[in-house]
């Protein structure tokens, strides 16, 4: 069945869940200081989350994602589970279960409260609220250290998942991997980037662009900010989704980082201000050279396939976006 909006699909599936023993609940947080609304951008189906045995299957798939798009999931079971099952809570409970009477409400926690520093992540977060936890790799038996890390975005901007990422590149010593759905690239991240190549630390990137993104009001922003990026780094291997062969690249949904092989992050949090401000995130960083060398493959077989390498700041040019035919194929859109 076809749908002309998110709207009309969601009310189809309250009419379907109508007097069903399924309970459903509308997310509506607003920022403390600003009042503005937060989005929940998290993405994770919970099963038994409380008991032993729980597992999530969570990343960065939307349940109804745009057709032809690739993206990243995955599946963790055990404590693990539990963390996303108690986040999970938290936000049901936040919102009132009347959705007639209010629709408000708020995150209880703000981000300044959440401290991580650069040079260790897992210390630093086991400082705070979240713990890290022992879970057995799937693939080579051994422990592989997980953290789940849920983020709170707020008007001040503060954005901890950022923080752990800037820390696992600052202290990388061989090799990055970064693949965003959704990009921007900070003035900081820019530096980190330059820092971590003059250390002689490869950093490879794969970007989206007008030819694969859903989103195109963001296309310009993007390819200046890489543009940006590739003034201050020029060292870094940018590879961006192209036209190859006259077939048109999908949409790279996926959103990760790899370092040194052994240090992965994955989940909905992309590298972009509106993680910062607008959308609530989640998010787990495992220590895992397995889970690593599976993201590292995918890397390098979407890069093969969908993307062509962007040498210069220049380069970028041949992206940026001309007109309103780059929203073609995109549609349908409707007349308001």
């Amino acid at each position: 069945k076809k749908f002309r909006s998110a709207t009309e699909l969601v009310r189809e599936f309250f009419n379907l869940t109508y007097r069903t023993n399924i309970e459903a609940r509308y997310w509506f947080a607003r920022d403390k200081a600003c009042g503005y609304r937060i989005k929940n951008h998290g993405k994770c189906h919970i099963f038994d989350g409380n008991s032993t045995n729980g597992k999530v299957v969570a990343g960065g798939s939307n349940i109804v994602p745009r057709p032809g798009s690739l993206d990243t999931d995955f599946i963790v079971q055990g404590q693990v589970a539990g963390m996303y099952s108690a986040y999970f809570d938290s936000m049901w409970t936040a919102m009132t279960p009347d959705l007639r009477v209010n629709l408000a409400g708020s995150i209880s926690d703000n981000e300044e409260k959440k401290e991580c520093e650069d040079e260790q992540l897992i210390v630093a977060c086991n400082n705070g609220h979240w713990e890290s936890v022992m879970e057995p790799d799937g693939v080579t038996g051994h422990k592989a250290k997980i953290l789940f890390l849920p983020s709170t975005p707020c008007s001040s901007g503060e954005d901890v998942i950022l923080r752990c990422v800037l820390g696992a590149i600052n202290s990388a010593s061989e090799s990055i991997y970064m693949c965003m759905g959704h990009f921007n690239i900070s003035e900081v991240v820019s530096r980190a980037f330059k820092q971590a190549t003059d250390r002689g630390v490869k950093v490879n990137i794969i970007s989206n662009s007008l030819h694969s993104c859903d989103l195109r009001t963001g296309q310009l922003d993007l390819m200046r900010s890489l543009k940006r990026m590739l003034t201050v780094a020029p060292d870094v291997q940018l590879y961006v989704a192209a036209v190859k062969d006259g077939k048109v690249p999908p949409f790279l949904h996926s959103k990760y980082v790899v370092v040194d092989s052994r240090w992965t992050c994955s989940g909905s949090w992309n590298c972009w201000l509106r993680s910062a401000f607008y959308e609530a995130e989640q998010e787990i960083f495992v220590r895992s050279e397995s889970f690593a060398s599976d993201l590292e493959e995918k890397f390098t077989r979407e890069r093969e396939q969908f993307c062509i390498r962007v040498k210069t700041a220049d380069e970028c040019n041949q992206f940026l976006p001309k007109g309103c035919a780059i929203c073609e194929g995109f549609g349908p859109f409707f007349d308001v």
